[in-house]
Order: C-alpha cells, then sequence, then structure tokens
C-alpha cells in the first residue's frame, strides 16, 4: 500500500512538473530580457527532467507491484498446474531448465501438503472438476515466496488463517479460541508484524521469528508454552528471546533452537515431553541439550535430532510415540536412530528420514499412516520407505517426497486403501546424480553423549 501512496504522489508531482514546464514554455516566447530568458530556459530543462524521473518513478514502481499481482492471478485463473508446466518446460527449454520445476521440498498445508520447485514456487494438491464432470486431484500454484510457505491452520472450533507474505510481513486474519481478556476477544485482520522469516502456529498459540532471530509469541498459553513466564493469554505479540534460528510446537508445548544448537523447551510437561527430566511444566524456556539440529513435536512428546544425525525422543509412550521399544516415557531424550537427515511428527506418531532416503516411522497407526493392516501402533523405528528426498507428517499422513520427484501419501490423505503409499503426483522425472539436494552437507560434531 505505502508503494502505492509513494506512486501515485510522484505521479502528482510529475503532473504539477509537467504544467510548471508548460507554463515555462508559454514564457519563454513573451521573455524580452537575454538574461532573463536563459534563466527561464535553463529553469524549464530542469523542471521538463524532474517530470520525466516522476513520471518514470512512479510508472516502475506502479508495474513492479501490479505485474507479480497480474502473474498470480493468471496462475491461478489458469488452473496453473505443476504436472502440466513441468512437461512444458521440458519439452520447449530442455531437461536443465525443466529442472527448475521440480519438487525439492513438502511441508503439511491445512489438512494436506504443500511442495515446493527449484524455482520456490509453492503447489498444493486439490480435488477439481474436470471436463467430463470428473474429480481429480491436481497440484495448483498458490505462492511464490522466498522466505517459507504459506499456512492455513484451523485453529479449534474458529478458522483462522495465517500467511507470510513475500516482503516478510505476517498476515493474520480471524481470532484465537480461547483468548480472552476479561470480556474482549481480539480479532484480527491484516498486518500482525513486519520483517518475520518464519512461524508456528500450534492450535491456539502463535509463534513467530524476525529477521534478526527473535522469537515473539501470542495466543493460548494456559501451560506456559509461549515462555513468557506466564501461563496468561496473550492477545498481542511478546517477546520471549533471541538467536531463534528453528522453532516447532504442539497444544501445549514448544521447542526452539538458537544459533548454537542449543535446545530449548516450555509448557506443559505432564508426560516428561520437554525431556528435562522432571514432570514439572515450565512457563520459560528450559535448555534442554546442546549440539541439536531440529526438533519435531507431539501430543505430549518430542523428537529430536542432533547434528550428527542421532535421532532423540521424550515424553509419553502410550502408542509407541517414543520408539524406545516399550510404553514407557522417557523424562530426558533417549537415542532411538541415527543417520537421520530430517525428522517429522504429528500428533501421536512421528518418522526420521536417513541421508540413504529410508523413511522409519513410529507410533500410533492411525488411518494406517504408518502400515495398512489393523496394528494400533509401533513401538520402534520401523521402516515404511524407500529412496526419499523429503517427507512430512501431518494429521495421521505420512508424505514421502521421492529422488525421482513423486509425491506419495499415506493414511488420511490417500484415497485407495489397498496401498500403503498412494502416489498424488507423477512426473517421471529423469533426476540426474549431479543435481543438488535441499540439505547441505556440514561439519558434524562428535556429541554421542548427548540425551545419556
Amino acid at each position: 500500500m505505502l508503494l502505492i501512496i509513494f506512486a501515485v504522489i510522484l505521479l502528482i508531482f510529475g503532473i504539477v512538473f509537467g504544467i510548471s514546464a508548460a507554463i515555462m514554455g508559454r514564457n519563454l516566447k513573451r521573455a524580452r530580457n537575454p538574461r532573463a530568458f536563459k534563466l527561464l530556459k535553463k529553469r524549464r530543462r530542469n523542471t521538463v527532467f524532474l517530470t520525466l524521473v516522476s513520471f518514470s518513478v512512479s510508472v516502475a514502481l506502479l508495474l513492479s507491484y501490479a505485474l507479480p499481482i497480474y502473474r498470480m492471478n493468471a496462475m491461478k485463473n489458469g488452473g496453473y498446474d505443476l504436472v502440466q508446466t513441468y512437461a512444458a518446460v521440458l519439452k520447449n527449454s530442455g531437461k536443465d531448465k525443466a529442472y527448475l520445476y521440480l519438487p525439492v521440498q513438502i511441508v503439511p498445508y491445512g489438512d494436506s501438503f504443500a511442495v515446493s520447485n527449484g524455482r520456490n514456487e509453492w503447489f498444493s494438491y486439490e480435488t477439481v472438476e474436470t471436463a467430463e464432470n470428473t474429480e481429480e486431484q491436481k497440484w495448483l500454484y498458490q505462492c511464490n515466496k522466498t522466505l517459507g510457505v504459506s499456512k492455513i491452520n484451523l485453529s479449534g472450533q474458529q478458522a483462522i488463517e495465517i500467511h507470510l507474505g513475500e516482503d516478510g510481513r505476517l498476515y493474520v486474519n480471524g481470532s484465537f479460541p480461547y483468548m480472552k481478556y476479561d470480556s474482549n476477544q481480539k480479532v484480527y485482520s491484516g498486518v500482525l508484524a513486519k520483517h518475520v522469516s518464519d512461524f508456528y502456529c500450534s492450535g491456539n498459540t502463535l509463534y513467530y521469528l524476525t529477521d534478526d532471530n527473535k522469537l515473539y509469541a501470542l495466543g493460548y498459553n494456559e501451560y506456559g508454552q509461549m515462555g513468557d513466564a506466564t501461563n496468561r493469554n496473550k492477545t498481542a505479540p511478546v517477546f520471549i528471546m533471541d538467536d531463534v534460528i528453528s522453532l516447532s510446537g504442539s497444544a501445549t508445548h514448544a521447542m526452539f533452537i538458537d544459533h548454537f544448537g542449543n535446545l530449548y523447551a516450555t509448557g506443559n510437561n505432564s508426560d516428561s515431553g520437554l525431556g528435562d527430566g522432571t514432570m514439572t511444566n515450565a512457563s520459560s524456556p528450559q535448555k534442554i541439550m546442546g549440539g541439536v539440529q531440529s526438533a519435531a513435536v507431539g501430543n505430549f512428546f518430542s523428537v529430536i535430532l542432533a547434528q550428527n544425525g542421532d535421532v532423540y525422543t521424550c515424553g509419553r509412550n502410550t502408542s509407541g510415540q517414543c520408539g524406545n521399544g516399550t510404553k514407557n516415557g522417557t523424562a530426558k531424550p533417549v537415542k532411538i536412530g541415527e543417520g537421520a537427515k530430517k525428522i517429522a511428527a504429528s500428533g501421536d506418531s512421528a518418522a526420521y528420514m536417513t541421508e540413504d532416503g529410508k523413511v522409519f516411522a513410529w507410533g500410533k497407526n492411525g488411518e494406517k499412516c504408518l502400515v495398512n493392516d489393523d496394528t494400533a501402533y509401533l513401538n520402534t523405528p520401523t521402516l515404511v520407505a524407500e529412496n526419499a528426498y523429503d517427507i512430512a507428517f501431518n494429521n495421521n499422513s505420512l508424505a514421502v517426497l521421492t529422488r525421482a520427484r513423486t509425491v506419495s501419501v499415506s493414511g488420511s490423505n490417500r484415497t485407495d486403501t489397498k496401498s500403503l503409499f498412494q502416489n498424488i503426483l507423477e512426473l517421471n522425472a529423469d533426476v540426474p546424480d549431479e543435481y543438488k539436494s535441499p540439505f547441505t552437507e556440514e561439519d558434524k560434531l562428535d556429541i554421542s553423549e548427548l540425551g545419556k
């Protein structure tokens, strides 16, 4: 909006300068004094220059605002489809450029999943009607971003939409249930924060990171999951801590990782999901361990990925969520796997992906998301897929992005109950060996004693 206002102001200035130049041109014809003529001519020349600059900058600003909107609307209205786009580019531009359109990351999105390609364009799959009045699933364009994926969260009985714009603005529409101060409940509509790099909405609590790695939170805070040293709900963002680079949370507790690889946890700890060795809730971030790469939080349990690839769990284990081979929970992180590249958790289930593309999963087998039988749960990490490039867990559904750039889902997101993982995106891509992985190789520290 500020961009448009500035462009309009420049346009008005350009018009004023143009009128002034025209008036000066008339006065030049009437000038009799040579000195006055020379001075007026110089002023007119400068005014014409200012007119051209004002008009040029104004038009450039308006185009920079309008073209992306036009492009996005054209993609949406035209049914911009990932498979069709890939096929067209492959045919017209050759394989090298076509690889930019292949999926490189998969994340939870609403009740399903979204993927991004090498051009940082994000797609989600939706059921659409064809010309023959039949329904089919298509991957439709959602947004183009440099900072993260747009997310939509359904929170309790009310819907709240949260979107991180390409300009770093966090847009929120709706309200968080249970966020009442006395008789007032905050309803958001518009920009909540600027300079945002990432966010996470869990249950009724919203966390977000700014460009300078500051963590803020607002919303439901009964268990102290916001980490602001209180148990009071917040209708406005409050600062939590500095130097945060990663965050994950559930409806009752959250975990943060700082620049130095230190893991912090806050919130409900009735089942020791924080991993601090106690069952006492924490209303401010408690340091759990160092040398951590990422964390994934489920219902009253946590999964931790160390920088050396080891996988740790802690917390509730009634459905095998801790993957330690028993139904006994653990008060501190216990190692259950190694060689991992990525972890994922949702509800009472979790999974990790190894460097060679193997996917191991454990926990509750809701909607048959882990194995295609009546097994209630798996209490140890079990191989469920191979040749994986990325994974994501969401609402009793596990999604696997393969190295061939196909996307397969299990559980609540599949429509064919006869197979465990059903392909919902098939590109038949012949991916070269030199194609870069989304995960960067880094020197790994010897932290084998962590969690013991």
